[in-house]
């Protein structure tokens, strides 16, 4: 008894020794980590919490120093923020089941058993031959009642947790990590405290592994951010002429600019959500924040991308975007096969419901009921470009042409493309005429000076009669250019 007490008592001694060194060496942070810990084994969890904050913001991200952190929250019984720290810890490290397992204990004695069953869920995925995860799930969506708080701790005899890396507490049978020297559940001792040892042990980041695919997950999202800045950039280049389109992929390009970018910033606030809900609904193992952001934010992109192919083929775009966004959600955690086709289904419908109540929103339902027509409308035009410039006819002054526009089938697509061009050139040059065009006898437009050359909407519900007059002996001819294709009576 007497050498425990010297013992007791030389221990306060280096304590407060420490202590003073650390104060008076604020940016030590070596032995601020071992101050942290003495004052853990010391039952001193609040003023070890001070120390392992100071750790966490200022020195290098080690998973053991949050691994205390989360276990003296635990000890103090602050158990929202131990599981906040532990979730901190996993989007790091996700493939570290200790921690899984830790959170999941701490998730049961917060009295979060569906919390609880996913961590032990993701263990499982980790471990498929864990020997209590698959039993703590079942046991933890049982109709019985949940096990009372006392019986929570792991005893020896139903762990089981057989893990290469970590210690197991010879009390409770708590995994911990090599590190620590009193279990983060019962406090027991673990290991002989000695000051040779002290320093903290180093723990890879990130596993090659995970690195690869946020490599993969980074280089496609720039790629597919990249090609949808070009798309736009690639418009705004369009918009310098001054002659009416002459291709449907020209006027949707217009009709649906703003609607496009509004429907991809939504999707880019919505689509990590949608991805989480998924996760949930299907009962997965929950992926990182920051992999829910990135997945969402790269669909987003993709998306927005691939609604600038061409119009004749964009109906088929649900079909690569159901390919990528499979991918996507396969990479963006360890989910078994069934678990992620419920994921990719759940966010398929999320994300089509989302697309399709924002392009109502702004622009009515006819574009989605007259997809077909319009698709159509884009194979017969946009394949044959130079039909859209058409030379109706050339003759002496006066003349007068009756002019009626064929539909192309969508009356949507029709009130879109309604712009054309006329270009009127005088023979001999510079010979001075006057242009009127009326619409169901009514002036639309009127031109005596040069250039005789103007932009109009039309409509394949009206007839138009264009009359042209100059000086006895001059010529006219006229040049009509738009995605509507005329006829012309002379």
């Amino acid at each position: 008894m007497a050498h425990h007490t010297k013992d007791s008592s030389d221990s306060m001694a280096d304590l407060e020794e420490l202590s003073k060194y650390v104060a008076s060496h604020p940016d030590d942070y070596t032995q601020r980590w071992r101050l942290a810990k003495k004052l853990y084994m010391a039952w001193e969890y609040n003023d070890a919490i001070k120390h392992l904050l100071i750790l966490k913001k200022n020195w290098t991200r080690r998973l053991n120093v949050l691994r205390y952190l989360a276990a003296t929250y635990y000890r103090l019984g602050k158990y929202e923020e131990s599981i906040t720290e532990l979730k901190e810890i996993l989007q790091q490290w996700p493939s570290e089941t200790a921690v899984w397992e830790q959170l999941a204990r701490v998730y049961e004695i917060a009295d979060q058993p569906e919390s609880a069953a996913q961590a032990w869920e993701h263990v499982l995925l980790l471990e498929p031959n864990h020997p209590i995860a698959g039993r703590a799930v079942a046991r933890l969506r049982s109709s019985r009642p949940v096990t009372p708080r006392e019986n929570l701790r792991l005893n020896d005899s139903d762990s089981g947790i057989h893990i290469n890396r970590g210690v197991i507490c010879p009390s409770c049978g708590a995994q911990n990590s090599a590190e620590f020297e009193r279990c983060w559940q019962c406090h027991g001792i673990l290991q002989e405290f000695s000051m040779a040892d002290d320093a903290p042990a180093i723990v890879p980041d990130v596993k090659p592994a995970h690195w690869g695919l946020t490599l993969v997950g980074g280089l496609a999202t720039v790629a597919v951010l990249s090609l949808a800045v070009h798309f736009t950039v690639a418009y705004f280049k369009q918009l310098d002429s001054d002659t009416a389109p002459l291709t449907v992929h020209a006027v949707l390009a217009t009709a649906f600019f703003v609607p496009r970018l509004v429907v991809c910033g939504v999707l880019l606030l919505v689509w990590p959500i949608v991805l989480r809900i998924a996760v949930r609904l299907a009962r997965a193992p929950k992926p990182s924040a920051t992999g829910l952001l990135g997945t969402g934010s790269f669909l987003a992109c993709a998306c927005y991308a691939l609604t600038w192919i061409p119009t004749q083929y964009l109906i088929a775009v649900p079909v690569p975007m159901a390919i990528l966004s499979f991918a996507a959600v396969m990479m963006m955690g360890k989910f078994s096969l069934g678990q992620g086709i419920r994921i990719w289904l759940i966010q398929g419908i999320g994300a089509l419901a989302t697309i399709a109540a924002v392009s109502i929103a702004q622009l009515g339902p006819a574009p989605l009921a007259e997809i077909y027509r319009i698709s159509a409308a884009a194979k017969a035009v946009d394949s044959d470009v130079s039909a859209s410039t058409v030379e109706a006819g050339q003759g002496s002054t006066p003349l007068v042409w009756t002019i009626t526009w064929q539909s192309t089938g969508s009356r949507w697509l029709d009130a879109q493309a309604a712009d054309v061009t006329f270009t009127v050139t005088p023979e001999p040059q510079g010979a001075a005429l006057s242009v009127g065009l009326r619409k169901d006898g009514q002036f639309c437009h009127y031109a005596d000076a040069p250039p005789y050359r103007f932009t109009t909407a039309v409509s394949p519900d009206s007839s138009y009669q264009l009359a042209i007059n100059g000086a006895p002996g001059s010529k006219a001819s006229v040049t009509l250019q738009g995605v509507l294709r005329p006829r012309v009576v002379p």
